[in-house]
């Protein structure tokens, strides 16, 4: 499918490459004028925004050839899916990424509050890179590997490794001196995740529901006085005036959809950072 360029917004972090080549900018447009056709750029849809996550080199060609509109491959999901993807797009194809392209991608899972926590195979997994590659970049980036790592057992089931000490040298035994015991302090309980989201969406559609059933009555009855007056004037005139408020009414109609979307965006991503920010308290209530 095609979609409209200037809908397509490329803010939102899910540029994940060294920088831009210019060369292969120019390159591209210059295929562009000669007729030949590239894929489909890839975005993810939020019901909201359409974020770019795979294609800046051939939109920004296709935008220096003047085009209008563009092919596309959509994802649903919110900005946060679309910044996971992105860290591992032109891996097969396209122009190639560098080690440079691909040191960026590790960096920012590796200084993100909740992927850091993932384990150097995930992230090269995601990243389309090496385990050792990451590996070499938490290293020189000083980042600590995450305590624990859960993996399944020969027999299905679920345990945690302890991966602290994996590539550290060996110390001395040394006799540990009793510490008083500290209680941890307690945690807070988090309250529900219906507290965090917000109700205004519903109101909108009860509102929009309301605004449709009297907008239904009021043609009715001006239909009726219309037709007993006789007046063929009267007629045309009520008729123009009911056309006017079809046009008003379906321009808010568009306006409180957009809203309605925008807010079940909002609650999307809200739902994440809860739950995220939810795992991170039981985290550090089993580490106490």
């Amino acid at each position: 499918m095609k979609v409209s360029i200037d809908s397509i917004r490329i803010d939102g972090g899910t540029q994940t490459r060294e920088l831009i080549n210019e060369t292969t900018v120019a390159q591209y447009t210059e295929d562009l004028f000669n007729g030949c056709i590239f894929p489909p750029i890839e975005i993810f849809d939020d019901g909201v925004h359409k974020w770019l996550v795979d294609g800046f080199h051939r939109l920004f060609s296709h935008k220096r050839a003047d085009f209008k509109e563009i092919e596309v491959k959509v994802h649903q999901g919110t900005l946060r899916d679309a910044q996971l993807y992105a860290l591992g797009v032109n891996d097969k194809h396209g122009l190639q990424r560098t080690n440079a392209d691909k040191r960026k991608a590790v960096m920012i899972a590796l200084n993100d509050l909740e992927w850091q926590d993932y384990s150097d195979t995930q992230i090269a997994k995601i990243c389309n890179v090496s385990a050792t590659f990451v590996a070499k970049c938490r290293k020189q980036a000083n980042i600590e590997r995450p305590a624990e790592k859960t993996y399944t057992t020969k027999h299905g089931t679920e345990a945690k490794m302890d991966t602290t000490k994996i590539g550290k040298p060996k110390t001395e035994t040394t006799v540990a001196t009793a510490k008083p015991k500290v209680e941890p302090a307690p945690v807070t309980e988090l309250a529900p995740l219906e507290k965090y989201i917000s109700t205004e969406g519903d109101q909108l559609n009860e509102l929009s529901h309301v605004n449709a059933e009297l907008h239904a009555e009021n043609l009715k009855l001006q239909d009726k006085m219309t037709v007993l007056s006789g007046d063929q004037e009267s007629i045309n005139a009520q008729f123009e005036s009911l056309r006017s408020q079809i046009t008003g009414l379906e321009a808010e109609m568009k306006a409180v959809k957009n809203s309605r979307d925008q807010f079940q965006a909002k609650n999307a991503d809200l739902i994440k950072q809860v739950n995220y920010w939810r795992k991170r308290a039981e985290k550090a209530e089993k580490t106490k």
